[in-house]
């Protein structure tokens, strides 16, 4: 379909320079994280390396969606749908991140640049378009990286209790196994979870692309929050055989083995096997949405 633009007006020009004020006023407000974003995302054990991609793909489709629009009716006026409801929800981002600056707190910075954003655009699209672009808006949230104390404690637990169920298989196969916090002792070997075995980068993985495929299939709501909710289930029980698998590697052929090129290449096929488990999942959830679809349809 030919997209026809309209003819520029003196409005048009005014909400032009206004919305230029404000994208250069956010770009100001997000001078203070662009730095803490790329050592995030680029940290050892930050579990947000998906963070580049995520957040790319979210001001790709938001460009393309709102450049056919603003072709078309032109350039709305910024912050003219919010009526008071808009006008407190900036004072509210605008003292999160006067806070957030004050006591630098990183996350809830970013976080306050973010909700800035989702502001501007709610309350100043119309709400045909909003629909067209908030699953953008709010897949990029994902691209945040959560507070590390707050993912280390996860990342704890999660190695804990995959030592736990690994021990437990490898003594189902007949290793004998003990298991003392996150590591596991065998006659042969002794083996630590470590950070990159907790399996979080997996599970923030794994989440965002079950938002993805989500939005590919055009499921409702509430069919893709299943999804991203059974997603780190997915996640953890592949994280539980790669656990295994190394456990049981290093006993027959020593921790030299297991965590060698073994380990690295056993990565990447756990992945591979949870992206198989999560389309699995999705193909199941698929098939009750089409059955629910059907007996509407019947009524």
């Amino acid at each position: 379909m030919e997209i026809i633009s309209r003819k520029t007006t003196s409005r048009d020009l005014i909400n032009l320079l206004t919305w230029l004020a404000l994208s250069v006023g956010v770009a100001v407000m997000g001078l203070p994280v662009y730095r803490w974003f790329w050592e995030r995302w680029m940290a050892y054990e930050s579990y947000y390396s998906h963070g580049p991609l995520v957040l790319g793909l979210a001001i790709v489709a938001l460009i393309y969606h709102l450049y056919r629009d603003f072709r078309i009716r032109g350039l709305p006026e910024p912050l003219a749908r919010g009526g008071k409801a808009g006008w407190v929800a900036v004072l509210f981002v605008s003292l999160l991140y006067l806070i957030s600056s004050w006591i630098k707190v990183y996350f809830l910075l970013a976080l306050s640049v973010w909700l800035s954003v989702l502001v501007v655009l709610r309350y100043s699209l119309e709400a045909q378009l909003w629909r067209k672009i908030r699953f953008w808006v709010f897949f990029s949230l994902l691209a945040i990286p959560l507070p590390m104390v707050f993912l280390e404690q996860v990342a704890l637990h999660l190695k804990s209790v995959s030592a736990v169920l690994a021990g437990k298989l490898l003594s189902a196969i007949g290793i004998a196994t003990k298991v003392v916090g996150n590591r596991i002792f065998t006659a042969r070997a002794q083996l630590e979870v470590g950070a990159p075995c907790s399996g979080l980068r997996s599970i923030v993985s794994l989440m965002a692309i079950a938002l993805l495929l989500g939005r590919v299939r055009r499921w409702r709501t509430r069919y893709t929050l299943m999804l991203v909710l059974l997603s780190p289930l997915v996640a953890f029980l592949g994280n539980v055989f790669r656990v295994l698998s190394l456990g049981f590697v290093a006993d027959v052929y020593g921790v030299e083995v297991a965590l060698g090129r073994f380990h690295d290449a056993l990565g990447y096929v756990v992945f591979g096997l949870d992206l198989i488990g999560l389309l699995i999942v999705a193909h199941l959830l698929s098939a009750v949405a089409s059955k629910k679809v059907g007996e509407e349809d019947r009524r």
